[in-house]
């Protein structure tokens, strides 16, 4: 609501209809605007003088009035009425008794209105003795009446009735509100006689100096005790604004902490920089409630943390101060004494409970010797803060428990790791022995039968083929078997990948000259220096290139093809595909090949054909963050694909 016009006004409308009667004032102030309808008293706020509304609510008022009375000049004499019965307060009545002349009241009221008027400008056009010219010039506020001009007309027409003269005779030339830029006024009064003047001057001055200086010490009175009053008020302020700091300062800093004696370290601080408490303990709740277990203390009883620790107290003890605070969930105050002998000092001991959704967690204990307003400020920061402490005392403790099951968990998990990694050893282990056995049956089946086919040539040539091959199988086996299970140190380190491919092609050219198979690379990958363990991704790509060159048929081409890609996550990597022309892999067997020992083609001799190269080539690209796998190739044959991450996210292991 806009401040535009003094209550001064509305004041003395609501008083011409209480002495002029048949209108109730509660029937004409519902709904002149929204905030004054809020307040408890709106017509008490209508007649003190020193409140100001908005224009809106002057005019608002007149217009009811005039509808009620049925008087379009009632605006007029509500001007009149307040003047003859001196509505204003006396500070106005001495300050008009000052003017003491119509040339004095018209010249101070236009300085009085540039100064405080909110809705109009008066110019004093001409000024002479017996006449007067006055123009207002009113503000673009909406809200404004004809009605306010003539309260106006009839406030200053009888004016001089203040010093004793009769009423102006004033003439309304323009009206700003039949559509001219003004209203102007002509002004006109009958001089008064010199002698008239002094004597009336001479008989007042000396009262109206006496009720200026009563009026002025009553006016330092009040400013005085106002002036006490905000300097009280500007000091509670002060002590809240810096509570409310505080609170801030202190939540960040409880909040930050994380465990548990991180937690109990801000609290002493908190307690001792805030509260300004130098002994206090802190209680928990245990989990059955049916016990306060110490957590902390400093200096509290003569326990420390030490002895605080295995110090409990049942919750359902009557004389206890904490146990009482714990089961009503209220603040509890006693005397009590600290120390003993001759240096027991008396103080008093209070006991705020810890509360975190509706249930008391825990009690801070506090000692102190304070006094009057010192203990009542103690208090209420205890209270202040006993919220804060609830929350991070709960969120200490649950950061507590999840670091103890984080420590299980991972327990659990490295047992299951150590778990898997036997099981798998044992799989593996059976499989090497099931593997070792066929061929030792073999060289014991022929060692059997040696002694009665000693003298047959061609069954000891025989034998002696097959036993070495068999042997050299068997070494194969456990030469892998050895190599898988190696914990070797992995170094990684920038490599070139195509330089690594090329060394590999030029590696196995001529076992490719010999079954007539063509071999290529084609790079079209843009990156190709990244972190890698140089072995063992030669090992992956060499067994299954390998494999290709065995799967290929004479006359065909084994392509390598690099290219750029996205890994998991969207990661970018390096994508290798190692295609064949062979008869290709049925769809039912594709999810076996990497699996240990499982192969599709028996081999003479060597270590070829045991079923592990596919197996070590994914364990190698796995180590690495990478994907491995075998699809089938449009036209025929096979294409192992290969992804490598670019960037590693541990760099300096596989």
């Amino acid at each position: 609501m806009r401040k535009e016009s003094s209550c001064i006004n509305t004041r003395a409308i609501l008083e011409y209809i209480d002495a002029h009667g048949g209108i109730d004032s509660q029937d004409i102030i519902p709904g002149l605007s929204p905030e004054i309808d809020r307040l408890v008293d709106p017509e008490a706020f209508l007649r003190s003088p020193d409140n100001w509304v908005d224009a809106a609510v002057v005019a608002g008022l007149l217009a009811r009035v005039k509808a009620r009375i049925k008087n379009e000049q009632v605006a007029f004499e509500i001007g009149r009425f307040a003047v003859e019965q001196a509505v204003t307060n006396k500070r106005q009545r001495l300050l008009l008794k000052l003017f003491g002349s119509h040339a004095k009241a018209l010249v101070n009221a236009q300085r009085l209105n540039d100064r405080w008027n909110r809705n109009k400008r008066i110019e004093l056009v001409h000024l002479g003795i017996r006449q007067a010219v006055v123009r207002l010039y009113w503000h673009p506020i909406p809200a404004l009446s004809r009605d306010i001009c003539l309260h106006l007309q009839g406030v200053v027409t009888y004016l001089p009735l203040f010093w004793g003269d009769k009423p102006l005779q004033l003439e309304e030339r323009c009206c700003h509100f039949d559509g001219a830029p003004y209203c102007e006024y002509q002004l006109r009064w009958q001089a008064a006689g010199s002698l008239w003047r002094v004597l009336r001057r001479g008989w007042e001055a000396p009262g109206l100096r006496r009720q200026i200086y009563r009026q002025i010490e009553a006016d330092r009175r009040r400013i005085d005790q106002k002036y006490e009053q905000v300097l009280r008020l500007g000091r509670e302020l002060g002590g809240k604004l810096r509570q409310i700091d505080l609170v801030q300062q202190c939540s960040r800093a409880v909040l930050s902490a994380v465990g548990l004696d991180q937690w109990l370290d801000q609290i002493e601080h908190l307690l001792g920089h805030a509260c300004r408490v130098n002994h206090f303990a802190i209680f928990r709740v245990s989990d059955d409630r049916s016990r306060l277990k110490g957590l902390y203390a400093k200096d509290f009883l003569d326990m420390n943390r030490g002895q605080i620790e295995s110090f409990e107290i049942p919750i359902d003890e009557a004389g206890c101060i904490l146990s009482r605070a714990a089961r009503s969930g209220m603040g509890e105050t006693e005397e009590g004494v600290m120390g003993g002998g001759e240096a027991a000092l008396t103080g008093w001991v209070y006991a705020v409970p810890l509360i975190v959704r509706n249930q008391v967690t825990g009690v801070v204990a506090v000692w102190s010797h304070a006094t009057g307003r010192s203990r009542a400020d103690l208090q209420e920061l205890l209270y202040l803060f006993s919220p804060l402490l609830a929350v991070t005392l709960e969120n200490a403790c649950i950061h507590l428990q999840m670091r103890k099951q984080l420590a299980k968990l991972q327990k659990s998990k490295l047992l299951l790791c150590r778990a898997d990694k036997l099981s798998s050893l044992g799989n593996l282990a059976a499989q090497l022995a099931h593997e070792i056995k066929n061929p030792m049956t073999a060289i014991d089946t022929f060692f059997q039968l040696l002694p009665e086919r000693w003298e047959d040539a061609e069954f000891r040539t025989s034998f002696l083929g097959i036993a070495r091959s068999e042997s050299l199988r068997i070494h194969g086996l456990l030469k892998q078997f050895l190599e898988l299970s190696a914990q070797r140190e992995a170094v990684a380190e920038t490599t070139d990948l195509h330089l690594l491919i090329e060394a590999l092609l030029t590696f196995l050219q001529p076992q490719a000259t010999r079954s007539g198979v063509r071999m290529e690379c084609r790079a079209l990958a843009t990156r190709t220096l990244f972190r890698m363990v140089a072995d063992k991704v030669r090992q992956a790509l060499l067994n299954i290139l390998m494999n290709a060159l065995d799967a290929a048929p004479g006359g065909s081409t084994v392509v390598v093809v690099t290219s750029d890609a996205q890994g998991t996550g969207g990661r970018p990597a390096v994508c290798i595909e190692i295609i064949d022309e062979g008869p290709g892999i049925p769809s039912e067997l594709r999810q076996q090949v990497f699996k240990p020992f499982f192969t599709r083609h028996a081999k003479p001799t060597g270590a070829n054909g045991t079923g592990l190269g596919l197996f070590i080539a994914r364990q190698n690209i796995n180590d690495h963050g990478g994907e491995i796998g075998v699809f089938e190739r449009e036209g025929g044959g096979t294409c192992f694909r290969i992804l490598l991450p670019v960037e590693r996210r541990h760099a300096s292991s596989p």
